[in-house]
């Protein structure tokens, strides 16, 4: 490739990234001022009287649940991340941020036990834990709310008594999930983790798709709970309203 072309299209690449950036702060910034704008209006007044959450949270004896050093994640030969150092303890929230396409959630499918991705480095991840997973794909989820608490062997009762705080309209209990819409299907899958008995939770994207009423459900029942969690979230608000730390990846170019 000619020298100038190959600096062009480094060029393209960095404004690329910057134009993405300044569109995720501008999203950022945004979202507060529509905040700001539903408290003055009295939308969010009574917050404090919303349906508190819960989380079947058991903390695990051991005070750490995973080390990892100098870890770098592999798919196909491809590799998405190196250098990474992160430690969960058995209570408290991390963040995992970064781009997109650096790994973020690919980390969190390795550590599922996903055989597409090779992890090197040294690691430690305590045995006999339960995870509860909150994917951001939910596509996998299907059928009627009663046969999909049994799949996953769910406390029927608390997993609507969940819904039912989230805000799940009453009809959407007769649909399947394949056909609610994004927000009541994210509802569905909040619902099951924090039904879920769990000492680690592996969270993708869970602000997404929900309204600020939710979010601010949800920022109060982290924020409290502090359960042992790596968090993937890009919305940087929510970030700083629960994590007690956050870890950046940076993708290999």
């Amino acid at each position: 490739m000619k020298p100038d072309r190959k600096a062009e299209l480094l060029d393209k690449g960095f404004l690329s990234k910057r134009a993405a950036e300044v569109m995720k702060r501008a999203k950022n910034v945004v979202r507060r001022q529509e905040k700001e704008e539903a408290a003055k209006q009295g939308l969010l007044s009574n917050i404090e009287e919303a349906p508190a959450l819960d989380l079947n949270f058991k903390a695990d004896y051991h005070q750490t649940l995973f080390t990892g050093r100098d870890l770098s994640l592999e798919i196909a030969g491809r590799t998405l991340f190196q250098g990474l150092n992160l430690a969960i303890a058995s209570r408290g929230i991390v963040a995992l941020t970064g781009p997109n396409g650096s790994g973020k959630s690919s980390f969190l499918a390795w550590l599922l036990g996903n055989k597409d991705f090779t992890c090197q480095g040294d690691w430690d991840l305590q045995t006999g834990l339960k995870i509860s997973y909150l994917p951001q794909d939910l596509s996998s989820y299907h059928g009627y709310l009663p046969a999909f608490a049994k799949e996953h062997d769910l406390d029927y009762e608390h997993f609507l008594n969940q819904l039912k705080k989230l805000g799940l309209e009453r009809e959407s209990f007769k649909q399947k999930i394949e056909e609610m819409s994004q927000g009541q299907k994210k509802r569905v899958a909040l619902a099951k983790s924090l039904t879920e008995e769990a000492s680690l939770y592996l969270w993708d994207e869970p602000a997404n798709y929900l309204d600020l009423f939710n979010q601010d459900q949800l920022i109060k029942l982290l924020a409290k709970e502090q359960p042992a969690m790596l968090l993937v979230d890009h919305d940087q608000a929510f970030i700083e309203a629960v994590a007690k730390e956050r870890v950046n990846l940076r993708p290999v170019l």
